[in-house]
């Protein structure tokens, strides 16, 4: 998979362009938890890159990625979750592991 070198990014950002035009321009309803799934992939996507800058490869970020895909794909197969709860948990422990990792960057 070296064709996806360098452009899983990318790849994320162009999915979210597509379900907005979706969304905005032709009035298609697009399900919020595909939007959960797009910004586990962007974070796993971000998260990759720095360790390919530094070698890092800490958990927290890939945990907490994983686990907004997870949890959002249950709740798109109908299983019923307080998604605000679990996104606001898990989105702080992906910026805690973000963090860190930018921080060992400067070090």
């Amino acid at each position: 998979m070296s064709f996806l070198t360098g452009k899983k990014t990318y790849i994320v950002v162009g999915l979210f362009a597509v379900a907005f035009v979706l969304a905005i321009v032709f009035k298609v309803v697009v399900p919020e938890e595909i939007y959960g799934i797009m910004a586990a992939l962007g974070l796993a996507a971000f998260r990759a890159a720095i360790a390919d800058i530094n070698g890092n490869t800490g958990w927290k970020t890939y945990l907490a990625a994983v686990a907004v895909f997870v949890i959002s794909l249950l709740s798109l197969l109908g299983v019923a979750l307080p998604l605000e709860i679990i996104y606001g948990v898990l989105s702080a422990l992906g910026v805690v592991g973000v963090r860190g990792a930018v921080k060992k960057l400067t070090e």
